[in-house]
């Protein structure tokens, strides 16, 4: 009587991942090392009872990098909130894309389809004082700025051992079991790098969110041992004392 009703909520797991893999090699390029892996174990992976998703990390996502000189973006009377405007529309990049401008950089992750460099370069761009002071003249970007195409993964790199490598999250179902999927994922991936397909690359696993729960049962267990132990020991005592 006067306890609240006991209330459930339900927790999705997919939106952390369980476990992490980092596939490096010395010798090969880390496009080679992503096709070897969706050829093999990134399958072998979502074969498993309990996964929910596998993810490669660091996709060849291409981006367009905007390098603006200041001092010919400032003589010309460009405002960066024009240019920023401009290559928005320009790239109308997608909504799970970013856009972002720190000093005088702005990179669009666009898709394939995306706008190649020396189109984004001629796009015109208010100049004398920018659209909020009534210019009517333009320039193109590429008079004031470097237009490039470029790829995510020479700004956002995973590395290995000081070699750049590939992420593989693997991301567990709500109803899975926390430390058999781990021990298959982790068997799944040893007997594929095991393969003379694999030769040369490395294999390590950065994250596992089961040695938590590991150590909880093992925490468990040893409380509970050490408590069996400690009640015959005072049993024994006391009925020692009664004798």
């Amino acid at each position: 009587a006067g306890f609240p009703e006991p209330r459930i909520f339900a927790v999705s797991t997919l939106q952390d991942p369980s476990m992490e893999f980092a596939f490096g090699s010395a010798t090969l390029p880390v496009e080679e090392i992503r096709a070897r892996l969706r050829g093999s174990i990134v399958p072998r992976l979502r074969a498993l009872d309990g996964v929910e998703a596998v993810y490669i990390g660091r996709e060849e996502i291409p981006e367009l990098v905007v390098d603006v000189d200041p001092a010919r973006q400032q003589a010309a009377g460009v405002a960066l909130a024009d240019l920023e405007s401009v290559l928005l529309q320009a790239t109308n990049p997608p909504p799970a894309s970013a856009m972002r401008t720190t000093g005088f950089e702005g990179v669009a992750v666009l898709g394939d389809g995306g706008w190649d460099a020396a189109r984004l370069a001629t796009r015109p761009v208010p100049a004398g004082g920018g659209a909020g002071a009534g210019a009517t003249t333009t320039l193109p970007v590429g008079s004031f700025a470097a237009v490039h195409r470029a790829r995510s993964e020479e700004s956002l790199r995973t590395r290995l051992n000081g070699e750049a490598a590939v992420l593989v999250s693997v991301h567990r179902s709500p109803r899975a079991h926390a430390t058999r999927l781990a021990a298959e994922a982790r068997a799944a991936v040893d007997e594929v790098t095991r393969s003379s397909a694999f030769e040369g690359i490395e294999a390590h696993l950065l994250f596992d969110d089961s040695v938590v729960t590991r150590s909880a049962v093992r925490s468990v267990l040893t409380a509970a041992v050490g408590g069996a132990l400690l009640a015959i020991l005072l049993l024994f005592f006391t009925l020692r004392q009664r004798r």
